[in-house]
Order: structure tokens, then sequence, then C-alpha cells
């Protein structure tokens, strides 16, 4: 009976020993997807704005046809403001703080800030020194440029273009 109680832990230290590999080797496999997953990385290249410190970003796979693996964009607070999904991008020293978001395929690009709430999505394109803030949506095709600045509560879409020295609050 000791033989066989000896022999049966034996077994049953094997059978964990290999569940315990396997587990692991499982959980780095889906780590490292989770992680291949990701369009960017938040660098160390860190600057402050408005009592936020943003850090620069760089992309970790292919993005778009002008943004490749490796590519460093523009500056961000956290991962909660660019999404991982579709094309959106932060270019050149634009930069995305508070909770404004960019997602699917919106571009923030040229040295313009997007915070508060806002919120760029679909094809919406803001660039130049563009200021955005408040609880702004800016969707569709819409394109934001040069000095504009925008904010309070709106929401701009469609095939809107809104430039120079524009102001809506």
């Amino acid at each position: 009976l000791i033989f066989f109680l000896d022999k049966l832990f034996i077994l049953f230290y094997y059978i964990k020993v290999l569940i315990n590999k396997y587990f692991i080797q499982y959980f780095l496999l889906l780590n490292n997807n989770y992680n291949m997953s990701k369009k960017y990385i938040l660098t160390n290249k860190a600057s402050f704005v408005d009592g936020a410190v943003v850090y620069q970003i760089q992309a970790t796979r292919d993005v778009s046809n002008d943004v490749k693996k490796g590519d460093l964009g523009g500056y961000v607070e956290s991962e909660a403001n660019l999404s991982h999904d579709n094309h959106s991008w932060i270019y050149d020293h634009a930069k995305v703080y508070g909770n404004a978001k960019v997602h699917e395929n919106g571009i923030v690009c040229g040295g313009a800030m997007v915070y508060g709430n806002a919120k760029i999505s679909e094809w919406a394109r803001v660039s130049d020194n563009v200021k955005i803030s408040g609880s702004v949506e800016i969707t569709g095709n819409a394109k934001i440029s040069q000095f504009a600045e925008i904010s309070g509560t709106a929401k701009i879409s469609g095939y809107t273009e809104i430039s120079g020295n524009a102001k809506i609050n």
C-alpha cells in the first residue's frame, strides 16, 4: 500500500508540473498576442502641457501607409487618449490629453492640441495649431486647420471645413 501511494504521489507531482508548464506557456502566448495587438507604446520622452504630463507615442506595428512600425508620433497623457484600433493616429508635436479621445480613423497632427472631453473620430482631421477643448465632437470627414479654436459643446461632422483664425464657443 505504501509503495502504491508513493507512486501515486509521484504521478500527481508530474501532472502538476506539466499543468503548470503548459499554463505558463499558454499565458505567455496570450500576453504576447495582446501586446502585438497594441499599435503604439508610450515612450519615456515626456512633456508638460496645462499641468498634464504627456508622453510621446511610438508605433509597434504598421498603422497606415505613412505610419510604420517604430515611427514616433505625437503626445498623449495616457493610452485612453488614442485607440489601438483602426488607423487613428497622433502625429508630429500634436498633443491629446485629459479625457480627450482619438479613435476610429481620426487624425491629429501639426501641433494641434485636443483636450477636455473632446472626441475626434471617423475620418476627421485636426491639424496645424488648432485647439479643441470642452465636449467637442469632430466626426465624419470634418477638417479643422490653421489656428482655429473650438470649445464648449459642439458637434462638427460631415464634410465641414473650419480654418483660419475661426473661434467657435
